[in-house]
């Protein structure tokens, strides 16, 4: 086969939009835009029109599609809700997805689309936390992609036919679909996660696999952290959200706020305005801040909108209570954190409940405090995972956030050593020479610069 036939199946939660599953999606993408630039990659995610603008031109070769996740949910029809409804629709799906008499039960228009699938080199289930119990329908998804991975094995001479990757994984909380990991993570080839629960999660699926794991097919677990570290700490910085949004209104302020409205936990049962409570902390800390000796004001404030909408909400609710902090604030839109990239650097103090920007202002040097105000425990690891990639953040609770101090972000050791390890684990899935690479990146440096000076003379 050669390069021009050769298919790379891409599995992600993108197109929501996310900035954080954008910016990983797009760090794979760039990457294989210079270490497989001949093959045809195949993005497939929830949201493929939206994620088709978000990272057209990434790759040269990119196709956006839904066929996985539009299966998981054709598989759930007529299976009845229950404790094990998540185990049965993923057999289902599984079966459904290699099967075509029972494909043409549950979905026979996707049959063009698995076919894609099956002709994959590499079928890789990007990183995030995406994979566990508050999202069991995604665990479907993996088990069908895996399920294509098997077949195609058996049909094309083994297991070296096919390599099925998942990289920089969360997959804490779990329990309560360990039957599904259980069975499909012994087909992959990788299995990295960015957390050390995450690993102890992935070991333990490992250990309970059915009839057990043969030691010398057993995929070995590594922790090389988030998968925003594929580019993040590069320095090689360019559009679609991997910039430092330099030259961009939110990059002058000294205090940046991230706050999401979503999945935050009420502070007892009887609570029914979590947003308010978080406003609330927010203000209190913002009122105990100064910048160069006087009181914060709305001039100093940006304010990153990770999610479109629902990050606005609480500070809304903000600008609500403290018209002040509001007067002169800058919201940085969706579209243009995406278009420039997150506004981090040295010398801000960040005040954020989302872990992607904790992670990537922490790397770029920027100072902060991360709030731990979410349902599931979710995010404490999530941010417990940026502490132990070296960023001195505190992660505080609702109640302790008021008198918190912000931290130091990381020093440039930690960047090199966080680098080093997923740059291991994409070598490990995508080799090739560091020759090739550098002549691929130069190339494709090469065609964005003129696409760029194109744009601007059509535009005079």
């Amino acid at each position: 086969m050669s390069a021009h036939d050769d298919v790379i199946y891409l599995v992600a939660p993108a197109g929501h939009p996310n900035f954080g599953d954008e910016y990983i999606a797009a760090a794979w993408l760039r990457t294989l835009a210079r270490r497989r630039p001949r093959s045809r990659v195949v993005l497939d995610c929830p949201n493929p029109g939206l994620a088709a603008v978000l990272h057209a031109d990434l790759h040269p070769r990119l196709t956006v599609t839904d066929t996985l996740f539009r299966l998981a949910e054709a598989a759930r029809d007529g299976i009845p809700e229950g404790d094990r409804h998540w185990v049965e629709v993923a057999r289902r799906a599984e079966a459904a997805a290699v099967d075509r008499a029972v494909l043409d039960d549950v979905a026979p228009r996707f049959e063009a689309g698995l076919g894609l699938l099956r002709r994959a080199s590499a079928i890789h289930a990007l990183g995030g936390g995406w994979i566990n119990d508050i999202w069991p329908d995604k665990s479907v998804v993996v088990a069908a992609a895996s399920a294509v991975a098997e077949q195609s094995r058996r049909e094309r001479g083994g297991r070296a036919a096919v390599r099925l990757a998942a990289t920089g994984m969360g997959l804490a909380p779990a329990g309560l679909y360990d039957e599904t990991m259980s069975r499909i993570w012994p087909r992959f080839d990788v299995i990295d996660v960015r957390d050390e629960p995450s690993a102890a999660i992935a070991r333990a699926a490992l250990d309970a696999a059915e009839g057990g794991v043969a030691v010398n097919s057993a995929p070995r677990v590594t922790c090389s952290g988030d998968d925003a570290w594929v580019v993040l700490g590069s320095g090689d910085l360019e559009g679609n959200g991997l910039g430092d949004g330099e030259g961009t209104a939110g990059s002058d302020r000294p205090i940046v706020l991230c706050l999401q409205a979503d999945l935050l936990a009420a502070a007892d049962p009887d609570s029914a305005d979590p947003v308010g409570r978080l406003a609330d902390a927010v203000i209190a800390v913002l009122r105990r801040w100064d910048v160069a000796g006087r009181r914060v004001a709305g001039t100093d404030i940006a304010v990153a909108e990770a999610i479109p909408a629902v990050d606005q909400l609480v500070w809304r609710e903000i600008a609500h209570r403290a018209p002040d902090l509001a007067d002169g604030a800058h919201v940085v839109r969706f579209a243009e954190l995406w278009d420039r990239g997150l506004p981090a650097r040295p010398g801000q103090r960040w005040l954020t409940t989302r872990f992607h920007p904790h992670l990537i202002a922490a790397a770029r040097g920027a100072a902060g405090v991360a709030l731990d105000v979410h349902v599931h425990s979710y995010y404490s690891v999530k941010h417990g995972s940026v502490v132990a990639a070296g960023s001195c953040w505190p992660v505080a609770s609702l109640d302790d956030v008021p008198s918190s101090v912000p931290g130091p972000g990381m020093d440039d050791g930690d960047v090199d050593r966080n680098r080093a390890r997923k740059a291991a684990t994409v070598e490990e899935v995508y080799p090739v020479s560091p020759v090739v690479e550098g002549m691929v990146a130069a190339a494709v440096l090469g065609r964005r610069v003129g696409r760029r000076m194109v744009g601007k003379m059509r535009r005079r």
